[in-house]
């Protein structure tokens, strides 16, 4: 079955499914301009050339992105997957947009930190 099938049957995720927006995506150990190693999210093309954010030219489909994704050894141990790009067009002056939750996230609480404020709950 293909990634495509899942969303081909929603209006907003087919139109989504058909565009060249996605990337694949490892996480990789790299060091900032002080030395110290943190893992980051590297999204790729292929398995030699990654996507940038900032450059729709990289972009691929989905299918591309789940074969990539899917390719022995592509996925390193520390996680990987298939991601989409936020802020393409999704019509009728509408653009994709999101909140990323993951540091914010008490595991075990069930609830968000947001800065020092008292936790919100899921």
């Amino acid at each position: 079955m293909s990634v495509n099938h899942i969303y081909g049957s929603d209006p907003f995720f087919r139109q989504v499914t058909e565009q060249k927006c996605w990337t694949a995506w490892r996480t990789e150990q790299r060091k900032n301009q002080k030395g110290e190693v943190s893992t980051t999210k590297v999204p790729y093309s292929n398995l030699k050339a990654k996507s940038e954010s900032n450059d729709s030219t990289t972009w691929i489909t989905i299918e591309d992105a789940a074969k990539v994704a899917a390719t022995e050894g592509f996925i390193n141990g520390g996680g990987g997957g298939i991601g989409i790009f936020l802020g393409i067009d999704c019509g009728n002056g509408y653009r994709l947009g999101g909140t990323d939750l993951d540091s914010l996230f008490v595991p075990g609480r069930h609830h968000f930190v947001v800065g020092e404020r008292d936790p919100v709950p899921l």
